[in-house]
């Protein structure tokens, strides 16, 4: 049986389909008004969702990026949440790919599924349901895995299928862009009702953005795509006009969210681009690693941590942005000092469950009582159940030294290779989004750092997206040398 192969919109007679679909509404309406029962509503929409994937599956793909700066995280009964109507459709994308390849099997491309890029990505998936098996809280790391599950088959191995150059990746960058400038001049806008107040920050992204770190984190990951595509429109169009209109929003979306990791970000752009297009990666890999790897050896040996304890009193949350600033520098700010308090916590948890880790999803259910009282500060109780803000420490916590390598793994290999591609790259479109998804990725990993922001959906589909794209990349790269090669034989 063919699943989404041969059928394509121009084969339905709208007047049928239109009539198919309003026959139903009504029936539906009817039918809810009856019962009294209106999620019987739901029934049409999902009728057209299904047929609107039978007529182009690729559109109905698309439409996840319009979703994603849009989607609000919900909580749901017995401990659930969930973001709406995102994850909802990635689980629906998910099911659509599995009956694809089911169904075609001779589409499948498999040069995508065995690049070594691909191989780690499942090899870290894989290690994240063992993880999960082996978890101190089984059905907490169980609900992770699935949704690490449908995150991977959507925004990476459909993102493979659908986006495999720069043409195709227009239509995403469109998605997310113009929802994201919408998002950004609603903030604004709410924002200016409180003055644009620091401490009133992280009430006006609501519901869209969970706070204003990952509002303003979301807004400067797109700027390289931004700084690219608009090279690829002519002076004078529309597109280009509205990325350049874009820009102030972006920019000015970024400074009044005062988040100190997005105007890092910013920052960071320029000293990537400048790594990645002299070759610079392994040198800058080697040299973190060094200077992190001395770090914490000064931090642990003699336990000189324990000299950088906060004075309870003055470590507070600042209402002012210069003064939130200068404790920062001052390692005084309640969220900073916050970050010393769980980080000591999860390096002593990561000691006690060295192979499996605690479980994807279960700091927070363990960490308390590896706590040291010298570093506690008023918000140490955490209520809102976050986690050690630092991904890298986090993935040691959950998921043991196993996983952790893997990441790591992951990690460098896509930096050292990524650079190998965008340099090889012949085309030029092909060169430029390979630059933007380089930098964009190292963007991520400099706020992973204080933060766990590939569980949010906005920045962990990038996360992915990043990776599958440039794996395209790489194999439209093999292509163009084979073909190089075959012509030079025939010459010969």
């Amino acid at each position: 049986m063919k699943f989404f192969s041969h059928l394509k919109a121009e084969q339905i007679n709208p007047k049928y389909l239109f009539a198919a679909i309003g026959t139903i509404l009504l029936a539906s309406v009817a039918a809810a008004v009856y019962m009294d029962e209106m999620m019987i509503l739901a029934l049409p929409l999902i009728l057209i969702l299904l047929l609107a994937t039978v007529a182009d599956f690729k559109r109905v793909f698309l439409g996840i990026f319009i979703l994603l700066p849009i989607s609000a995280e919900i909580e749901l009964p017995g401990g659930f949440g969930t973001d709406l109507p995102s994850e909802p459709l990635m689980v629906y994308l998910m099911l659509c790919l599995i009956l694809f390849c089911l169904g075609n099997p001779k589409k499948i491309d498999y040069k995508f599924f065995n690049h070594p890029m691909t191989q780690l990505v499942l090899v870290h998936l894989l290690w994240i349901g063992v993880s999960a098996i082996f978890s101190k809280i089984f059905f907490i790391s169980f609900k992770f895995f699935l949704a690490k599950i449908w995150y991977i088959a959507t925004f990476y191995f459909l993102v493979g299928m659908f986006i495999k150059k720069a043409k195709d990746f227009r239509p995403a960058f469109w998605g997310i862009l113009l929802p994201l400038m919408m998002v950004a001049v609603y903030a604004m806008l709410r924002h200016s009702a409180y003055g644009f107040d620091f401490e009133d920050v992280n009430k006006t992204m609501g519901p869209f953005f969970r706070n204003h770190v990952d509002y303003a984190v979301m807004l400067a990951l797109v700027l390289p795509f931004m700084l690219v595509i608009r090279k690829w429109y002519d002076f004078g169009k529309i597109p280009r006009f509205t990325i350049n209109v874009g820009f102030i929003i972006v920019l000015l979306g970024i400074f009044f969210a005062y988040t100190r990791a997005a105007y890092v970000s910013v920052f960071i752009i320029p000293i990537a681009y400048f790594i990645f297009n002299n070759r610079l990666i392994k040198p800058a890999i080697t040299a973190g690693l060094v200077a992190l790897t001395f770090g914490l050896t000064f931090m642990i040996v003699g336990n000189n941590y324990l000299n950088f304890a906060p004075d309870f009193d003055k470590t507070i949350y600042h209402t002012d942005l210069d003064d939130h600033l200068s404790a920062t520098l001052q390692l005084q700010d309640v969220s900073t000092v916050e970050r010393f308090h769980r980080w000591i916590a999860g390096i002593a948890m990561s000691n006690d469950e060295k192979t499996t880790g605690f479980g994807p999803g279960n700091f927070y259910h363990f960490y308390k009582s590896y706590t040291t009282s010298l570093f506690e500060t008023y918000v140490s109780d955490n209520e809102e159940h976050s986690t050690v803000h630092n991904y890298f420490l986090l993935v040691l916590i959950e998921q043991g030294w196993p996983g952790f390598i893997i990441f790591m793994a992951l990690i460098i290999y896509f930096f050292v290779w990524g650079e190998r591609v965008c340099h090889q790259s012949k085309d030029k479109k092909d060169k430029q989004l390979a630059m933007a998804i380089l930098i964009c990725q190292l963007m991520i990993m400099a706020n992973l750092f204080m933060a766990d922001l590939i569980e949010t959906d906005e920045i962990g589909s990038l996360f992915f997206i990043n990776m599958a794209i440039l794996v395209n990349i790489d194999l439209r790269n093999q292509r163009a040398l084979e073909d190089n090669n075959d012509n030079f034989s025939v010459d010969e």
